[in-house]
């Protein structure tokens, strides 16, 4: 983000147009026809962690991991940490998570049922291999049916109004000074 925050205008142009090419990328997995599995091998943070809140079956090697960041920065959370994350854990553990910074490994990953299961990162292309070999013993027509259903357009327009929410509050929040300052903070530390 530094690389773009030449003026506000112009990281709020970068920001709009990330987020929300994220944020469409979501909803395309949301109705895609089959199931969507997520191989994560390693750490998923931001607004990333919504490309694995949009899978179906989720692989974790052991040294993977979610955290969000965003409080750490200054930012607003997108990516579905408030659009999505709530309606699988629950929302004061979403919460919980967001306000402390929260490193979710993947053991806990599993028991907060963000994944299925935690693997070494040597069996991570098996697993899903795996779960693509299950699948096709059943018929594409009842797992497009399944999907469909669950994810049905009322449920995904639902998810678009929540995921346009927290788009409009991160640009907002993405180019006051005490995210800029957030920003260089965090990336001096990382460097």
């Amino acid at each position: 983000f530094m690389d773009h925050a030449g003026s506000a205008e112009e990281l709020h142009a970068y920001s709009e147009e990330l987020v929300g090419s994220l944020h469409e990328t979501i909803l395309d997995l949301l109705a895609f026809p089959a199931p969507v599995l997520a191989a994560v091998n390693g750490p998923v943070t931001g607004g990333s962690a919504g490309l694995m809140l949009a899978a179906d079956m989720v692989a974790m090697t052991e040294t993977a991991f979610v955290q969000p960041y965003y409080n750490q920065v200054g930012f607003g959370p997108d990516g579905g940490w408030t659009a999505l994350l709530p309606e699988r854990i629950g929302t004061s553990r979403a919460l919980a998570i967001q306000y402390r910074n929260t490193r979710i490994g993947a053991t806990d990953a599993v028991a907060l049922g963000l994944a299925e299961c935690r693997v070494p990162g040597t069996d991570l292309a098996a697993t899903i291999e795996g779960w693509v070999a299950d699948f096709a013993k059943g018929f594409a027509q009842t797992h497009r049916a399944t999907r469909q259903s669950v994810w049905d357009e009322r449920r995904r327009n639902s998810v678009r109004e929540r995921l346009d929410q927290e788009k409009t509050r991160f640009l907002d929040l993405v180019s006051r000074q005490s995210t800029l300052d957030g920003m260089k903070e965090f990336t001096r530390k990382w460097a």
